[in-house]
This record gives C-alpha cells, sequence and structure tokens, in this order.
C-alpha cells in the first residue's frame, strides 16, 4: 500500500513552477521600476527645458531700446549673453551663463543718476543669481542678423539681433544626453532692422 505524499518529480516540477512564476514577477517590477526611474529623469529634463526656455523668452521679448540713453542693450556669445530688458519695476540687466553642469540667471537693476555737474550715469544693483537648471552639459547661441545669416557672437550697441538660437545639451540622472534647440524671435530687433532699411 502506497504512503500519502509528493514524489520527487512532483516536488521538482512544483519548484520548477515557482521559479518561473517569481522570475516574471521580477522582471515585471524591475522592468516597472526602471521605466519610472528613466520618466523622472527625462521629467526633470524637460522640466529644466521648460524653465530655461520661459525665462529666455520672456527676457528677449521684453528688450529695451532707447536711442537717447547710452547702454550697452545686448552683447552675447556661443556660451552667454546679457541684455538690457523693462520689466514693470525699471530696467534691468539680465545675463544668462553656464557654470559647471548649471546654467544660470542673473538680474540687476540699473539706477539712473546725476551728478553734481549734471551728468547722468548708471548704476547697477547687487547681482540675484537664479540657477534655471542643475543638468545643463552645454549651451550654445546664435545670433540672427539682419541678412539672415546666424551669427556666434552679438556686440553691437543699440542693434539687435532679429531671433536668437539657443541649444540646449543636457544630462538626466541616468547619464542620458537630450539636446533640443529653440529658436526665440526678437520682435524689437525684427523693427529695429526694418527700420533702418527704411532710412
Amino acid at each position: 500500500m502506497r504512503k500519502a505524499g509528493f514524489t520527487l518529480i512532483e516536488i521538482l516540477l512544483a519548484l520548477l513552477i515557482f521559479t518561473i512564476i517569481t522570475g516574471s514577477l521580477y522582471f515585471s517590477i524591475h522592468v516597472g521600476l526602471e521605466s519610472i526611474k528613466r520618466g523622472k529623469a527625462n521629467f526633470e529634463v524637460f522640466q529644466d527645458l521648460r524653465i530655461c526656455t520661459r525665462e529666455l523668452q520672456r527676457d528677449l521679448r521684453g528688450l529695451f531700446y532707447e536711442p537717447l540713453v547710452e547702454l550697452e542693450t545686448f552683447r552675447g556669445c556661443e556660451s552667454s549673453f546679457s541684455v538690457i530688458c523693462y520689466k514693470v519695476s525699471g530696467l534691468y540687466k539680465v545675463s544668462y551663463y553656464p557654470g559647471g553642469n548649471s546654467f544660470f540667471r542673473s538680474i540687476q537693476k540699473l539706477f539712473f543718476t546725476r551728478t553734481k555737474e549734471g551728468e547722468e550715469i548708471i548704476q547697477l544693483s547687487k547681482d540675484r543669481i537664479y540657477e534655471l537648471s542643475s543638468s545643463l552639459k552645454k549651451v550654445n547661441f546664435e545670433y540672427l542678423n539682419a541678412d539672415g545669416n546666424w551669427q556666434n557672437e552679438w556686440d553691437v550697441n543699440k542693434q539687435y539681433p532679429q531671433a536668437v538660437k539657443v541649444t540646449f545639451l543636457f544630462v538626466d540622472n541616468e547619464k542620458v544626453e537630450h539636446e533640443f534647440q529653440n529658436t526665440i524671435s526678437i520682435p524689437i530687433g525684427r523693427n529695429y532692422w526694418l527700420s533702418k532699411n527704411e532710412e
């Protein structure tokens, strides 16, 4: 008479089925966690891109132009630029530049004062620096001139480019690189060059 119990083959078969189910569950959980991790890294990069682009557009579209005021209103190179722009509370010098793996925005308010001799002088407040991104590997700026050509530098007082093209290279937490390019048109730049052509 046979005793109740499991044979060796039944135990091995049960272990095999358990191993297959456990392995597939582990694989599914692992893939899900990796997707969440990648999604979070992508979200942070897109968040940085959104913030950088929003600030650049706001400052470039609020540029200040007054021919009677002696100001260096726009100066740019491949990796940074500074502009004078108008905000509700006055005129500000705004600069964008990289540093390490970060991208910064610096703001200084302009004050116009007169000396005893009646000479007008411009003073800048202490700069306030904001970190817009901490995942930036590289940034590149280009400036569109009146002939429709892109330049790597812009150093002309009281004249503006028609647009600024910015290329960001971000690196996420997974060390994956993301490149984005955006062209920001400058209405005051187009108007300036149109008025010059009409003269």
